[in-house]
């Protein structure tokens, strides 16, 4: 069972879990959500929150994750259309990060003060994506798989553990 919200702004706990379609506009700002979050469109905005489940972007809208956002699960973005720029900045990821069959670019971390660095306790897999990836001053766990891209993805400066 999913909850659908339309609304500008949330600081609490949210229970179960959380989808926003297209003509709504999430933003967290700080609190936790118990449960999986998906984006099938509108925007989502994550900031100084937790995410205690999984977190699927799938097409459609535009999303922002961090700064100070922790996600207790995996973080996949999927089928995204070339729409803006998104970014996933200074967040803890307890599971994997997926970036793939997009078309909008993404950031993954920078060494500037707008965006940091994040820590991907799994795997980073950037594939089969058809804009560019920037991939830049990260702690991953696990592997780092750059594959199937027909843009640039640019890595540099991650740390791997």
């Amino acid at each position: 069972m999913y909850s659908m919200i339309v609304f500008s702004s949330y600081n609490g706990t949210f229970q179960g879990n959380l989808t926003v379609s297209a003509g709504q506009n999430c933003v967290f700002t700080g609190g936790a959500i118990n449960g999986n979050v998906t984006l099938n469109g509108g925007n989502l905005s994550l900031s100084k929150m937790e995410a205690r489940g999984n977190v699927q972007l799938n097409g459609g809208g535009t999303f922002s994750i961090g700064p100070f956002a922790t996600i207790n699960g995996n973080l996949q973005v999927q089928n995204v259309p070339a729409v803006g720029q998104d970014e996933v900045c200074d967040t803890q990821i307890t599971s994997d990060l997926q970036f793939q069959n997009n078309a909008a670019p993404l950031q993954v971390g920078s060494s500037s003060p707008t965006c940091t660095e994040n820590t991907i306790r799994g795997n980073l897999t950037v594939q089969n994506n058809t804009a560019a990836t920037i991939v830049d001053s990260n702690t991953v766990g696990g592997n780092l798989q750059d594959q199937n891209n027909t843009a640039s993805t640019q890595v540099f400066n991650n740390t791997y553990e």
